[in-house]
């Protein structure tokens, strides 16, 4: 009996604990998800409010230095994911290049597509 409940707690932990995560605050726009995985792996959903097609992206990240570098596994057009990199009130992610952006691991918040997403 004792080896069937183990057997049944471990078919219950999750297979990618989660490292970290950052959601967004109220919005009119859109429910986003920025999901970082003890498996260096990362998953950012983007569930736009009214019309708007559901998406999501995969790929993997580094932790150095303090920052996290978040690697697409597409190319995608990072400017349109993260339009306010240059704004002063949401510039805490920068553009490193067409699959790679950063940002400091501290922040409390970072802006994904024009939204503020906190950690949780």
């Amino acid at each position: 009996m004792k080896l069937l409940m183990m057997y049944f707690w471990i078919w219950l932990l999750p297979s990618n604990d989660i490292y970290c995560e950052y959601e967004s605050t109220a919005n009119d726009l859109a429910s986003i998800e920025l999901t970082l995985k003890q498996n260096k792996t990362f998953n950012l959903a983007v569930h736009p409010l009214g019309e708007g097609k559901y998406f999501k992206l995969k790929g993997k990240y580094i932790e150095k230095n303090g920052s996290i570098s978040l690697k697409f596994n597409k190319k995608i057009n990072p400017k349109l994911l993260f339009p306010n990199a240059q704004l002063s009130d949401c510039n805490n992610v920068t553009i490193l290049n067409e699959k790679e952006v950063c940002f400091n691991r501290s922040e409390e918040a970072v802006c994904i597509w024009g939204i503020t997403c906190v950690k949780e």
